[in-house]
């Protein structure tokens, strides 16, 4: 499930298939930019703006369906056209249907889109002008981070959370100076009473942090291999990726902090059950009761970190114990069966636990449903 409550459906499935070339003839396919499919992305994306009056013609606010925009575009991409505008609207798309997952998926698929068909990406790419090719990146660059703000969940909606708090929230909290966040963008423009910096951390939050910190920092890496790359392709007029990069960096800095705060507060709350532990006991009514409650907060941080093993490092020690084990299985297969693929395939899938999405996008791309792609590069490590 996703921050904003929309299941994840992004698969490395979806990405393949995003990549694979239109036509042999045409990889890239055709220029769509007239047809009905992409009009009706631009129409659905021109949401009414709340803060503007209406007037005497006030009537709901249209609000873009970015399930629809995504589905559209990625459909498109698929079966169409190659084209880097209609990459920017899915990356529009996942990343308000599925925060920083989304935005990491979609980074990735541009720079994949990128790499692989250069010569034939529309826009087309002129020497004597190059504006078209270089705009989608642009937006990327210098107008994403905006669009992005409050896209990024920092602390999704529960029990205790009327509403999800994101990047945006806490921008707004550090440039006011205030304990409160104001959000420019709610119509009824309510006030979160209580600062991001004073939330207390559930174990779902801390096990959502650290899935945000990972996803950006693999965006992050994305980020700097496209950089590279059109570097060497675009020379002198190459485009600085700086801005969305501490946007990038902002959110990673956040995490840790935050993170690394509810560790030195549990480091400290273990620190002073130890040396109340440690004082000598008297039958003072008030100094039992402080015992008490020192013996209730120790038991709750016990608690705490048992929960937090068992939902995060358990399913983590779990999930490396089952692919040790197809390796394993691996190689005793190989030894009873040294000709058969079934070996190679349980290799390959073992190594898959260790790698980041680029990386399983890569090995998976080496398979081509035959015998040879099936074992390509395997037998040589």
């Amino acid at each position: 499930m996703s921050p904003n409550g929309e299941q994840f459906s992004i698969s490395t499935e979806n990405l393949l298939d995003l990549l694979e070339p239109i036509e042999k003839e045409s990889p890239s396919g055709r220029w769509v930019r007239y047809e009905n499919k992409y009009l009706s992305i631009v129409a659905e994306k021109n949401a009414d703006d709340p803060n503007l009056p209406m007037g005497e013609w006030e009537r709901p606010l249209k609000q873009t369906n970015w399930k629809r925009v995504a589905d559209i575009a990625g459909d498109l991409l698929e079966k169409e056209t190659k084209d880097l505008e209609i990459c920017i609207f899915l990356i529009q798309g996942w990343a308000s249907l599925y925060g920083m997952r989304g935005l990491r998926c979609g980074l990735l698929l541009m720079y994949k889109l990128t790499i692989k068909y250069w010569d034939t990406l529309w826009p087309k790419f002129e020497s004597s002008d190059s504006d078209a090719r270089i705009s989608p990146y642009k937006w990327l660059a210098t107008k994403g981070p905006d669009f992005f703000q409050d896209k990024i969940i920092f602390f999704p909606r529960n029990e205790q959370r009327e509403r999800s708090l994101t990047y945006l929230d806490n921008l707004v909290e550090k440039n006011s100076g205030s304990k409160s966040i104001t959000l420019s963008n709610d119509q009824e423009n309510k006030i979160i009473k209580k600062g991001l910096s004073e939330i207390h951390l559930s174990k779902e939050d801390t096990n959502y942090l650290k899935e945000l910190e990972s996803n950006a920092l693999e965006a992050k890496t994305i980020i700097e291999k496209l950089d590279v790359y059109l570097e060497k392709k675009l020379g002198n007029e190459s485009i600085s990726f700086s801005k969305i990069t501490l946007f990038i960096e902002e959110i990673i800095t956040f995490t840790k902090g935050v993170l690394r705060a509810k560790d030195i507060k549990n480091n400290e709350m273990k620190k002073d059950n130890r040396k109340v532990s440690r004082t000598s006991s008297n039958t003072d009514n008030q100094e039992d009761t402080n015992k008490i409650e020192n013996e209730k907060l120790e038991e709750s941080t016990r608690l705490e970190t048992e929960e937090n093993k068992l939902s995060s490092g358990h399913k983590e020690d779990l999930r490396n114990q089952i692919y040790e084990s197809i390796g394993v299985l691996s190689e005793r297969l190989r030894a009873i069966e040294p000709h058969s693929p079934s070996s190679y395939v349980l290799r390959r899938v073992s190594m898959w636990g260790n790698m980041t999405l680029e990386e399983l996008i890569d090995d998976i791309g080496k398979f081509d449903g035959t015998l040879k792609g099936i074992v390509s590069k395997l037998e040589k490590r």
